[in-house]
């Protein structure tokens, strides 16, 4: 009896099995067909986005990158701005400069022009110089100081000549015969220099108005065998020369002298 059942078990469960057995196959290669090709499209996708990550770091750098080259050039660009604003400034200065050293060369163009005409009109003058005033001093013997008689005389002709805007001297110096004549254009010379010293220093007369010599025993206005000749021949003649028109206003008495 129990081994009935048993073969009767036996012959129930082997369907069974059998059918549970096809079912989990079936199962199985349905599961396999189903879910392959999603991993593989989750696989694909994976790795697309992995990709994609990859990619958009890089566009994420890229772009950083090109942010920073940006800042640069509008910093460049500010950095050019200035400069270009310095250059303008600078190029502004320097046309100033341009039209005021045009300006200055026409106004001393002109300045020119006027002192040209104005010192032609002088050199003109200069030709019809004609004496004016003369003055003698007188010196003791040997001696080539000047007394109050002789500074009284310079004063006189110096005041006269400084009125003028143009004048020169010429100042002659003397000696009476005694001595020789080497010592007597030495004695002659110092007059003629004592004179000239007075007028500059004294008498603020320029220097370069005067023209002076020493000419010894020479020319004597006086007869040498007498006292009396022989003392006026020790003497210091001043002539005053002047234009016979004097020059344009314009040229001051400074320059011209």
């Amino acid at each position: 009896m129990r081994s009935i059942h048993y073969g009767v078990a036996i012959a129930i469960s082997a369907p069974v099995l059998l059918s549970v057995l096809g079912t989990g196959c079936a199962t199985k290669k349905f599961v396999t067909n189903r879910i392959h090709p999603v991993e593989q499209r989750v696989t694909v996708v994976e790795r697309k986005s992995s990709e994609q990550e990859k990619t958009i770091d890089t566009l994420e750098g890229d772009l950083n990158k090109t942010r920073e080259r940006v800042l640069d050039l509008d910093s460049n660009l500010s950095k050019t701005s200035q400069r270009l604003d310095q250059v303008s400034s600078q190029t502004q200065q320097a046309n100033d400069a341009a039209n005021k050293a045009q300006q200055q060369a026409a106004e001393n163009r002109a300045y020119t022009e006027t002192r040209t005409t104005q010192l032609k009109q002088y050199v003109d003058a200069i030709d019809n110089f004609k004496l004016t005033k003369t003055a003698n001093v007188l010196f003791r013997i040997g001696k080539s100081d000047l007394d109050d008689d002789a500074k009284s005389s310079l004063d006189e002709i110096a005041q006269d000549a400084l009125s003028r805007k143009k004048f020169v001297f010429e100042i002659e110096g003397f000696t009476d015969s005694k001595g020789s004549q080497a010592a007597n254009l030495l004695l002659s010379q110092r007059r003629a220099e004592s004179v000239v010293r007075y007028l500059t220093m004294e008498e603020k007369v320029p220097l370069r108005a005067i023209h002076l010599i020493g000419a010894g025993s020479t020319a004597p206005v006086g007869n040498n065998r007498t006292s009396e000749g022989r003392r006026q021949n020790r003497r210091v003649e001043i002539r005053l020369f002047a234009p016979e028109v004097e020059p344009s206003s314009a040229l001051t008495s400074a320059h011209l002298r």
